[in-house]
């Protein structure tokens, strides 16, 4: 198995154990610098979910998806795969865009 993998949350039991609850996804455009503090399946849809705390405190969710092409679960301008190449309790600093439907559009990510 793969050690970044286990790390990801994936039981209805491990999910409601960690405080997903406190997280929530980003309403504005921007970026932050904080450290990933949880990954999670979507219950159903081909993502992982990635929980940030950020430095100045927020709690973001940002979302990484399966692609069949570049490489998946990772943001759309990086080419880091959150599932594979990733560990929790690691620093980044991410930008993001929502779009007029409010849907969240990871764009970059870079290991602080």
């Amino acid at each position: 198995m793969n050690k970044f993998r286990d790390e990801i949350i994936r039981t209805v039991a491990d999910r409601e154990s960690a405080p997903l609850g406190q997280y929530y996804y980003p309403s504005e455009t921007g970026s932050f610098t904080g450290i990933l503090r949880y990954r999670c399946w979507h219950k159903n849809k081909p993502m992982l979910l990635c929980y940030f705390d950020s430095d100045d405190g927020n709690r973001y969710i940002l979302p990484a998806w399966w692609q069949s092409w570049g490489v998946s679960y990772s943001p759309k301008e990086s080419l880091i795969n959150f599932a594979d190449e990733v560990s929790n309790n690691t620093r980044w600093e991410c930008s993001f865009r929502v779009n007029e439907k409010g849907y969240v559009n990871w764009r970059t990510a870079v290991s602080r």
